[in-house]
């Protein structure tokens, strides 16, 4: 997103504005553009270009001075990026829950010490849900950059020495091992591939390719240029509207965007319709101010899904990320420009102040992370969001893994007679059974992601053969420990179901049979009940809550911070419905059959219209569907079902 010119290209610029408009529309959610984050490839390639053409151009005069260039890089990258952090300040500390003003903070200070694209690695993915509510997280891009631009005029002026012809070598050399790299990352580390400069720095280096090819060689005949120019603009086009978070990146696709980028960048000469379109007034215009724009606009829609309980309306996501584009202007025409001028902001007044703002900056990114000076509000969001927190049911240990196994935190009492088994659906239920049924003693057989099935697995992304294999494994280790336990007289099944019965999803037994996933699950969830009932144990499933797919558990944190009413967290029962189709099918199909006793989590929570995310000032969600601890007890208390005589 910065540059260093020699000589001025309107339609680079205009080139710029094709990237910023997919990545702020993209980062709207506007699914048109699902391939929109393709445009920070396109401004690396420009930077690589740009600082390459540069350094160049004054190691040849003999006027390169590094203390210059990087002058120039820190002018263009650090007070407009400081300033739009210092902004975002008061709104993270006023809207965000304590974890997450937690990992502002870091994000703060990564900002400061070049590093931000290694604190969100740390984090979670680009693609994951919760990073649409990091107002920070794009300037993960200008680490990148930053790293880049730290290491790449060291090595032109070491490589120097040795002739164009060494230089030129040794980037085609970098540029295929990073490529080689990031491909191989792409499918086995796709979170540090898309991060990381070593990944990364091969779109920057064709960047710099192009510059050398330029610096060296002229350009063909306008035809030419006509046919290479249109081919790489519709190369870019492509990757905008047919990638999406779902495409390996940045490895073999990438090469779409980024060639395209560099054929518009040696071939899109005056004469050709390329840089006739390109040099249009509005485009150039957006691209003089696409840095500042660029700033503005993950701010602008993190802070309004941050403070809003709901999901934010579409229109408004667009309209926000649009917002930014006068707010670039205005960043540009009061910052960026006046810093850029070393007449009106002389060096030395430059290199005191800027290392002054980080800094402060910095300084402040501490304060918020220990919370320095605010204790009464910290210690107050702290337990609002401490009932948050993840619900193992009665200890985190009771998460096994490929074998069950008793453990003393696993079990109310030395004499357990009610057994709960499933996935995490069950783990949030346990505080629910424990509540119902004071008088006697419970087990715990849990593991995250592994229903009560003896034979049937979700095979996906996230859950390969081999755990599925110890899936199965876990679900007949505990049926062992069953069968060996008459006193224990009930077993509680449950399971989110949705990874077993939704469309799309596919079982390893599937594999080699005709029936549907949700056939398959029915008559596999049947053989365990089956099992069970051989014992003289009574089966009770205990269905999913009400869910519609929102993070409900965040709608409560939200309100209760910023002090607005639990009730807009409730959702219609039409959406829980839609939601959950599939599932309900599945259980109300087993229960009509007389196949299976279900206890509907649903009945308890849900009137003819809406479906209640408290009550009574209880969260009943930590999330999008598992309950609190306090919701499971709600639950426990309030639904006669769930009680088991002896």
């Amino acid at each position: 997103m910065s540059e260093c010119r020699v000589t001025y290209r309107r339609e680079i610029e205009g080139l710029r504005a094709i990237a910023i408009l997919p990545v702020i529309l993209y980062h709207s959610g506007l699914d048109t553009f699902s391939g929109g984050f393709v445009g920070v490839d396109i401004f690396f390639v420009i930077s690589g270009y740009l600082i390459t053409n540069s350094i160049m151009d004054r190691n040849d005069a003999g006027t390169f001075l590094l203390s210059r260039f990087y002058e120039r890089r820190a002018r263009r990258i650090l007070p407009a990026l400081f300033f739009v952090v210092f902004c975002c300040v008061p709104f993270a500390f006023l809207w965000m829950p304590p974890q997450q003003l937690n990992e502002f903070a870091k994000s703060v200070v990564a900002i400061c010490l070049f590093s931000s694209n290694i604190q969100f690695w740390s984090e979670a993915g680009y693609f994951a849900p919760a990073v649409d509510a990091k107002p920070l997280l794009h300037t993960w891009s200008l680490a990148v950059e930053e790293q880049f631009y730290l290491l790449f005029p060291l090595f032109i002026m070491v490589a120097s020495r040795y002739g164009w012809r060494s230089i030129a070598t040794l980037i085609v050399i970098a540029t295929l091992i990073s490529l080689a790299l990031a491909e191989f990352s792409s499918h086995y580390h796709p979170a540090s591939n898309f991060y990381f400069l070593p990944t990364r720095a091969w779109e920057l280096l064709i960047g710099a390719t192009t510059a050398m090819i330029l610096l060296k060689r002229s350009v063909p005949n306008p035809a030419i240029n006509n046919v290479l120019s249109g081919l790489g603009l519709a190369a870019i086009v492509f990757s905008i509207f047919a990638f999406s978070k779902t495409t390996p990146f940045p490895g073999l696709y990438a090469l779409a965007p980024t060639l395209g980028t560099a054929l518009i960048i040696a071939r899109a000469t005056p004469g050709t319709y390329v840089h006739s379109l390109l040099s249009l007034r509005p485009l150039v215009g957006l691209g003089l101010i696409s840095y500042s724009t660029y700033l503005w606009h993950q701010p602008l829609l993190a802070f309004a899904r941050l403070r809003s309980l709901v999901a934010v309306p579409g229109p408004l996501l667009v309209s926000l990320a649009l917002l930014s584009i006068p707010l670039g202007w205005l960043t540009w025409r009061i910052i960026e420009t006046p810093a850029r001028d070393s007449s009106r902001f002389p060096t030395c007044a430059f290199v005191t102040l800027m290392p002054a703002a980080g800094a402060i900056l910095g300084a402040l990114g501490c304060v918020l992370y220990f919370h320095i000076g605010f204790s009464v509000r910290y210690a107050f969001a702290s337990t609002i969001e401490a009932r948050m927190s993840i619900n193992y049911g009665l200890s985190e240990d009771c998460q096994f893994d490929s074998v069950f196994e008793v453990k003393t935190v696993c079990q109310t009492g030395a004499h357990p007679t009610i057994a709960i088994w499933g996935d995490s659906f069950a783990m949030h239920i346990v505080d629910g059974i424990v509540a119902a049924n004071p008088t006697r003693s419970v087990i715990q057989a849990t593991r995250s992601g592994c229903g009560p099935f003896l034979s049937v697995d979700p095979i996906d992304a996230g859950n390969q053969f081999n755990w599925a294999e110890s899936c199965r494994s876990f679900n007949r280790s505990v049926l062992a420990y069953l069968i060996g336990r008459p006193e224990i007289s009930d077993v509680v099944l449950s399971s989110e179901l949705d990874r077993y019965v939704g469309e799309g999803r596919v079982s390893e037994t599937a594999l080699t049979s005709q029936k549907k996933n949700s056939d398959l699950a029915k008559q596999d969830l049947l053989q365990t009940i089956r099992s069970l009932e051989a014992l003289g144990k009574r089966v009770t499933i205990v269905s999913p809550p009400a869910r519609d797919g929102n993070n409900v558990g965040q709608c409560l944190l939200k309100a209760t911070i910023v002090g607005e009413n639990l009730g807009g967290c409730d959702f219609p029962i039409s959406e829980y419905l839609a939601f959950a189709g599939p599932t309900t099918d599945f259980l109300s199909s087993m229960e009509e059959d007389g196949e299976a006793r279900i206890v509907w989590l649903p009945k308890y929570s849900c009137t003819l219209s809406r479906c209640r995310a408290s009550m009574n000032g209880a969260f009943l969600y930590r999330d999008n569907g598992h309950l609190s601890h306090e919701g499971s007890r709600w639950f426990g208390t309030n639904t006669p079902a769930l009680r088991f005589a002896p």
